[in-house]
């Protein structure tokens, strides 16, 4: 199997906003730009002190790739600093 090579270039504090690469050997198989989600969430109280709770990043294509794809790109991911998923 050629190698699989993920690049994302999102960082905090707009992670979600970034642009997933996907390419198997020398073809480029993916390539869009705010194709993730955060599951972070935020908010603000009756004070209008802001809270933010941070979470993961969700590809929302990664259905239509196979397992080991999704895994390749899952592991990318795993490595950005998500932001909470909103912006206040």
């Amino acid at each position: 199997m050629s190698e699989i090579k993920v690049t994302y270039d999102g960082s905090w504090p707009c992670a979600c906003g970034g642009r997933l690469v996907i390419s198997i050997g020398d073809r480029e198989v993916y390539n869009k730009e705010f194709c993730c989600n955060s599951s972070g969430s935020c908010g603000v109280n009756e004070e209008g002190d802001e809270s933010t709770v941070s979470g993961s990043l969700d590809w929302a294509d990664a259905q239509t790739f196979p397992p080991y794809i999704r895994r390749a790109v899952a592991k990318v991911l795993d490595e950005v600093e998500v932001c909470c998923g909103g912006c206040i």
